[in-house]
C-alpha cells in the first residue's frame, strides 16, 4: 500500500469511528429526553474505540441484513452466539 493510500485508509477509519461515537452519543441524549421531546427511533449504536455497531429498523426486518452480514463476515456467527449465551445467562441469574 502506498503512503497516500495508507493515510487515506487511516483517516477514513478515524472518521467512521468518530461518526459511530457521535451517533451513539446522540441516541443516549435522545433516550434521556422526556417523552414529549424524544424522537421515536429504532436506531441503536454501540462503540468502543475503533470498534462499533450501528443498526436501525425493526429487528424482524433486519433478518436479511444479518444473513448478509454473516455471509460477508462468517467469524461473527460464533461471536454473536457467544453474546446470546452470555445474555441468557445474565437473565437466568
Amino acid at each position: 500500500m502506498t503512503i497516500d493510500n495508507e493515510r487515506i485508509r487511516r483517516e477514513a477509519e478515524v472518521r467512521m469511528a468518530a461518526a459511530a461515537e457521535e451517533l451513539s452519543k446522540q441516541i443516549t441524549i435522545n433516550d434521556g429526553r422526556s417523552p414529549e421531546c424524544r424522537v421515536p427511533t429504532l436506531t441503536r449504536a454501540v462503540s468502543s474505540g475503533s470498534e462499533f455497531i450501528v443498526m436501525n429498523g425493526s429487528a424482524h426486518l433486519m433478518e436479511p441484513l444479518f444473513v448478509e452480514l454473516m455471509r460477508q463476515r462468517p467469524e461473527l456467527r460464533q461471536v454473536m452466539q457467544n453474546a446470546i449465551n452470555i445474555s441468557y445467562r445474565m437473565v437466568n441469574l
